[in-house]
């Protein structure tokens, strides 16, 4: 039975009445539901399955994020690496230790309860805060709060940074600075979040911030980004196309 066990295909008729209502659609050769906003957003959600604990259960997470037309690409191993999974939210707001539980078990026999029980979490997690994106503004502050990384190095056009150029964003990135020290405080105290301040500094504000604003100060660099989020945007939207999402 193990074998021919497909958690894709349990998750898929478990949720996709909710996802549906919500505007999303299952693209198979993919495996995620996904929904494009304003031609230039697309939204998704999968389940990762992970290796089994032993014979008969099964680990996994659900995943999802949002992306931007300027990303690097739109293909299915782009969208993977470039991920959040249901803690997210609760890591900047309400301190690490207040995660959902990031991953769940299940064997074949309660594998749909598990399921649904997973998607709850994440309707009140990472999806209310995906969804909630509805404009490219509101997008680059999902990424500046909860996804940084994702738009950091924008001088050598990294992940989805361009996207920072484009919107000709000029946040400091301070406010996200604080926002993870104090979480990062709860968890491990004062005096550890004070050694980790200077690699939370780099990669807050100098990735982000610094490097966005290196292109700026670069006629040069300008242009480039510029031309090169121009073709991200035909080649991203010739895909979305081709999933048949617009």
């Amino acid at each position: 039975m193990e074998s021919a066990f497909s958690l894709d295909k349990v998750f898929y008729e478990q949720i996709n009445e909710k996802m549906t209502s919500l505007g999303y659609k299952y693209v198979r050769k993919y495996k995620m539901f996904m929904k494009v906003t304003g031609n230039m957003l697309l939204k998704y959600l999968y389940i990762e399955r992970f290796s089994m604990i032993n014979r008969g259960i099964f680990r996994f997470m659900i995943s999802g994020n949002v992306r931007s037309v300027y990303a690097d690409s739109f293909e299915k191993k782009s969208l993977v690496v470039e991920t959040l999974r249901n803690c997210t939210y609760y890591d900047i707001k309400a301190g690490f230790e207040n995660n959902y539980p990031k991953e769940y078990k299940c064997s074949v026999d309660d594998v749909e309860h598990v399921i649904n029980q997973a998607f709850e979490d994440v309707e009140k997690g990472i999806l209310k805060e995906i969804d909630s994106v509805d404009s490219f503004e509101k997008y680059i502050r999902f990424c500046q709060v909860y996804n940084y990384g994702q738009i950091c190095s924008a001088s050598e056009h990294w992940k989805d940074s361009l996207s920072l150029i484009v919107e000709g964003d000029h946040n400091d990135m301070y406010d996200t600075l604080e926002m993870t020290v104090k979480a990062f405080e709860k968890v491990d105290g004062k005096e550890s979040a004070e050694r980790q301040y200077p690699l939370f500094h780099r990669a807050i504000v100098e990735l982000v911030a610094g490097e966005r604003d290196k292109v700026y100060n670069n006629p040069i660099l300008y242009k480039e980004a510029l031309e090169e989020a121009e073709r991200r945007k035909e080649a991203n939207t010739q895909t979305l196309m081709t999933l048949k999402l617009i």
